[in-house]
């Protein structure tokens, strides 16, 4: 409950797309997705999130802009208010972005 779990993804690109899921194992609507572009994610800065608490597969799809360079993206998965503080909320996440 409101702790934060980051993960780090550098992708180089010529135009594509990134997708990050986040699926609870046990819960539903007990985690809440997070992105944000070259620093971790914060309740407050983020460029897409997904905080749906009807659902237990969260998905954030969005299109990654062409770079010859590594694009830093930064994947924040927090514990939303409403689960149990105290119980582990076991989840699989993955992030992909294909070559197009």
């Amino acid at each position: 409950m409101n702790e934060w779990q980051y993960y780090r993804f550098d992708i180089t690109v010529g135009g594509s797309y990134l997708m990050v899921e986040a699926l609870e194992l046990n819960t539903t609507g007990n985690i809440w997705l997070y992105v944000n572009q070259a620093a971790p994610p914060t309740l407050s800065d983020y460029d897409y999130s997904n905080t749906k608490l009807d659902t237990a597969n969260h998905v954030i799809y969005f299109p990654v802009r062409a770079s010859t360079t590594p694009q830093m993206f930064f994947i924040g998965v927090y514990g939303s208010p409403i689960s149990q503080r105290g119980d582990p909320i076991p989840y699989a996440i993955v992030a992909y972005s294909p070559q197009l």
